[in-house]
């Protein structure tokens, strides 16, 4: 079975069902059933969960929840912006400092 728009709507910005209800301002019962398919999206819906998903874009994620966060990390990784924090085993990964001639930081 294939997601609804509004599930699609949903995941795109990281958010729960109850962090979305929370801030269209709507009960977790009505969001679960938009959710399922059973009651239709709103293009007052829409333009709420657009407005979100731009500020998560443009990294503007200051007060919202975590999951909105993480979202924004996501995207910056994708876009190649940023790289993964993950934990690595064994030894670190060394990079070799850059070579500076220091003839040539004389001449300038």
């Amino acid at each position: 079975m294939s997601k609804t728009v509004f599930a699609n709507c949903v995941a795109a910005v990281g958010l729960s069902l109850a962090e979305v209800a929370k801030i269209l301002g709507q009960s977790l019962s009505m969001v679960q059933k938009k959710s399922q398919g059973q009651r239709a999206m709103t293009q007052a819906d829409a333009d709420a969960l657009s407005v979100l998903w731009h500020r998560i874009r443009q990294e503007d994620v200051q007060g919202l929840p975590e999951g909105a966060v993480s979202m924004s990390h996501a995207l910056r990784v994708l876009r190649g912006a940023a790289g993964v924090d993950a934990p690595r085993r064994g030894r670190p990964i060394r990079v070799a400092e850059p070579v500076v001639d220091e003839e040539d930081d004389a001449e300038e």
